[in-house]
């Protein structure tokens, strides 16, 4: 009875919806129940304003993707501290991080951008896509599901020990350059902001009394990891122009 009345409800979709409806179903191993949800999770908002955004959606499985990605490492982990499991989830939930799995799932082929996009679109939108289709997820299936379909992608789609393994410290290798040209190297915090509903920490980098780069990130390790990554790459570039 219960997939009679599924196939029913599949064939009086029109094309488009039925592509949406199958993509889901593919992408996530779950029922579609209600399927507007995921038209409003594709909907990247424009410049000149819709009502269907997927912003708030977007904050939703951002909260969704942090619990479950915390537990997850919380109970994969048990000996490791918290100053360890907060820098693997920062990089998990990493905006990179999600818009590489998000290509790989097929969130491009789903998503409605506007043409003014540009570059945003290669550089941010698959990842706030992934975001919106877990909170669209948890609305329709329940945490429970939520949790199986994000532990599917962190199983299927992440090399957690290679991102483990490959972790640089930027800060070592800066304070290393600075200690081998005899230069003084400052780290001060700034501030802690709010942006599009997630909480950030600045941290500035000096060279003596000079500020040669600041860095945000969404832990204070994090934003000095960021300034001092891109403190070396000014210090790279300034000494290839010295050099030519």
């Amino acid at each position: 009875m219960v997939w009679s009345i599924f196939k029913l409800r599949f064939y009086f979709l029109n094309k488009e919806d039925k592509f949406l409806f199958k993509s889901v179903s593919n992408i996530t191993g779950l029922s579609v129940n209600n399927l507007f949800l995921y038209k409003i999770a594709f909907q990247y908002p424009t410049k000149e304003g819709t009502s269907l955004s997927n912003e708030r959606l977007e904050f939703l499985g951002d909260a969704v993707l942090s619990l479950v990605v915390a537990d997850f490492l919380f109970k994969k982990f048990p000996n490791k501290q918290e100053g360890f499991l907060t820098d693997i989830r920062s990089r998990i939930v990493s905006r990179n991080t999600l818009n590489i799995i998000a290509q790989k799932i097929g969130i491009p082929k789903l998503l409605r951008v506007s043409e003014d996009k540009n570059n945003k679109y290669v550089t941010d939108v698959f990842g706030s896509g992934l975001e919106a289709l877990i909170g669209a997820v948890f609305l329709d299936n329940g945490f429970e599901k939520s949790y199986s379909f994000i532990r599917k992608i962190i199983s299927t789609y992440l090399d957690l020990e290679y991102l483990i393994a490959t972790d640089i410290n930027f800060k070592s290798i800066l304070l290393e350059w600075a200690s081998k040209n005899g230069k003084k190297i400052f780290f001060n915090f700034v501030e802690k902001f709010e942006s599009e509903g997630k909480f950030f920490f600045k941290t500035e980098v000096k060279v003596g009394e000079k500020i040669i780069a600041k860095g945000d990130g969404v832990t204070k390790k994090n934003s000095e990891q960021n300034a001092a990554k891109l403190a070396l790459e000014i210090i790279q570039f300034q000494k290839n122009d010295t050099e030519s």
